[in-house]
């Protein structure tokens, strides 16, 4: 069975719940956390979407806590209650949109939610579990991706070759492993200035890097905190280079760093 029929099925099983529990229901809509639609059935997919649906929908996206006010919206032929998902932890997982018959249309939307509560709380259950999964997958994928630049790395600095080469190519496997833009790394006092670019434009890094070299007798005194307000200003994660009790000598970077995969526990 593919992933879409897979979950074409769980959807209608849920529906199929919701419906027993709440036989005036007429159709359903499924929509994910950031408010796409990922589901429907049939009477769903044929009912027009009013403005004022599609405005309730993204409030409720924003604070689940709106629902009681703002879930219960009237459409051209049928009424519409919106019901967040949200996780045991609070996070909003997705919104069900429950489509009624127009003779059950005055019932209140605590009254609707109530009846549904058992279909809608195993619902929850199942897409919390699904994304603990995902995230699982996605935890172990990074490690296996840092582990193997571990790996390369021990064995390109054993391999006899100059200095500046392999930091060069140390770079390379970061930008490579780490998916960023470009990397740098500037030590002044031992002559060292290399800028590695993958899918970015190394211009504007190299300009950024000329700038805290030729300040960085006011950078060595920066506190880990400085470094780290400096990245979030400019997608750049700045590490600072120390040596024995010298203190900071130069400083690695990487731009492009809000979008990389890697994970924070082993940033730096």
């Amino acid at each position: 069975m593919t992933v879409t029929r897979d979950k074409d099925q769980v959807f209608r099983d849920y529906a199929d719940f919701l419906k027993a529990l709440l036989p005036q229901a007429a159709g359903f809509i499924c929509y994910d956390r950031d408010g796409r639609m990922c589901w429907h059935d049939d009477v769903g997919h044929r009912t027009e979407l009013s403005p004022e649906y599609q405005e309730n929908l993204r409030l409720l996206i924003d604070n689940p806590n709106l629902a009681p006010e703002k879930g219960r919206v009237r459409l051209t032929d049928t009424m519409a209650y919106l019901a967040p998902l949200v996780s045991e932890r609070g996070m909003m997982m997705g919104t069900m949109a429950i489509l009624v018959d127009p003779s059950a249309e005055n019932m209140p939307y605590d009254f609707c939610v109530d009846l549904l509560r058992p279909g809608l709380r195993s619902l929850q259950r199942e897409l919390s579990l699904r994304y603990r999964l995902l995230d699982g997958y996605r935890k172990l994928n990074v490690q296996a991706s840092e582990e193997s630049l571990l790996h390369q790395l021990e064995t390109l600095v054993y391999e006899k070759q100059e200095c500046e080469k392999t930091l060069s190519q140390v770079l390379l496997l970061c930008l490579q492993q780490m998916d960023v833009d470009c990397g740098a790394l500037a030590i002044p006092g031992r002559g060292i200035r290399i800028i590695k670019a993958g899918q970015g434009e190394p211009t504007q890094m190299a300009d950024w890097l000329d700038e805290l070299v030729d300040n960085l007798d006011s950078v060595r005194d920066w506190s880990q905190e400085e470094f780290d307000s400096l990245s979030a200003e400019r997608d750049i994660l700045a590490v600072p280079v120390s040596h024995g009790g010298k203190g900071v000598i130069g400083v690695l970077a990487f731009s492009g760093w809000a979008r990389s995969a890697f994970s924070d526990a082993r940033r730096r």
